[in-house]
């Protein structure tokens, strides 16, 4: 399960993109005026975790977190997850 390690706001760059930088990932939306921006950084072992990063615009990010199944899930289901 990735953990958020930072939110960012103020970022300030001109594109949307993902910054590989030491033990962290950032991952950021910024504008072509150079005006505000945000993003957040994970820990770089949870990036097969990550399935898709879209901006919606340089304010917005949306970040969806979905369970998944524990021990105490049927087995089918947990098998129907992990395919998905």
């Amino acid at each position: 399960m990735p953990v958020i390690s930072s939110i960012l706001d103020e970022i300030k760059w001109k594109e949307i993109g993902v910054l590989n930088t030491g033990n962290f990932i950032l991952m950021y939306s910024g504008n072509e005026s150079n005006n505000c921006g945000n993003g957040f950084m994970i820990n770089r072992k949870y990036k097969q975790d990550v399935m898709n990063f879209d901006a919606v615009d340089d304010n917005i990010i949306t970040i969806i977190s979905v369970p998944s199944p524990t021990e105490g899930t049927d087995e089918l289901d947990r098998t129907a997850f992990t395919i998905n």
